[in-house]
Order: structure tokens, then C-alpha cells, then sequence
């Protein structure tokens, strides 16, 4: 590993890469991007040393299925980025209205910058969809059991 050097280029794909890993780190731990369970039997299970042979050819049905089922884990991790934009999104453009959610909700020690971490827009969506929720339901009480 070369940290010093006269390529000015290696430097920043060195640097880019503390961003990529934030990136993967929202994507697992707060998007849930990696947490599919679409494990089929055509797949070869991690502790099986036996290969599946597998023609791939239109006529092969386990072939088939096999692709089928790597395009929902893709489709799978596609949304999940899609959803990790829109909470990137909603803290850049909504910040004041992702802290008034926060502060009503939740409690942070220490704020580390004025802008919301994807983790802290998810929380405020999830208790704002929460409180709406309960406060649908105790509307619902009040008109049906008076």
C-alpha cells in the first residue's frame, strides 16, 4: 500500500474511498440493503463443497429460476439505494423539518453537524409515520365508540 506518493490521482481514489465505505454503511446498517432472504436450492449453500452443474441454456427450468432469482436480489439492492437517495434527499432539502420531527421524538446527545445523518431522517420518518398512525387511531376511537 502506498499512502505517499507523486500520482496526485492515486490520492484522491484513496480519499473517495472513506466516502464509498459511508456509503455501505448506511446501505447495510440503516437501509437494510444486504438483508435479503431469497436463498433458493438452486444456489450452493456456503457449506456444501458440491457445485450444482448447470447448463445455462433457455431450456434448463432450474437455469431460469436461477436467473429469476439473482434479478429480485438485484432489484432488491437497486431499491434499497433508491431509498438510501431519497433519505440523503429529504436531509439535505428538508433539514429543518427532519430536526422539528427529531427534536418532538427522539433525543441526541451531541449534534455533529447542521445536517441530519440518513440514520436520524430515518428515525424521523418512522416516528413521524408512527404518530400519524396513533393519531389516526385515536381519532377513529373517539368518533366510533362515543
Amino acid at each position: 500500500m502506498v499512502l505517499l506518493g507523486t500520482n496526485f490521482g492515486e490520492g484522491i481514489v484513496y480519499a473517495l474511498r472513506f466516502k464509498i465505505e459511508a456509503a455501505f454503511y448506511v446501505l447495510k446498517h440503516v437501509v437494510g440493503a444486504f438483508c435479503y432472504r431469497f436463498w433458493s436450492k438452486l444456489l450452493v449453500s456456503p457449506t456444501d463443497k458440491t457445485s450444482i452443474s448447470l447448463s445455462w441454456t433457455k431450456d434448463n427450468p432450474m437455469a431460469v429460476n436461477l436467473l429469476k432469482k439473482l434479478e429480485v436480489i438485484e432489484r432488491f439492492v437497486n431499491l434499497a439505494i433508491i431509498a438510501q437517495g431519497i433519505l440523503s434527499y429529504f436531509a439535505l432539502v428538508k433539514t429543518r423539518l427532519v430536526w422539528k420531527i427529531h427534536h418532538h421524538s427522539s433525543w441526541l446527545r451531541t449534534y455533529s453537524s447542521n445536517l441530519p445523518s440518513e440514520e436520524t431522517v430515518q428515525r424521523a420518518c418512522q416516528a413521524n409515520i408512527l404518530w400519524g398512525a396513533s393519531s389516526m387511531l385515536l381519532v377513529w376511537i373517539k368518533t366510533n365508540i362515543s
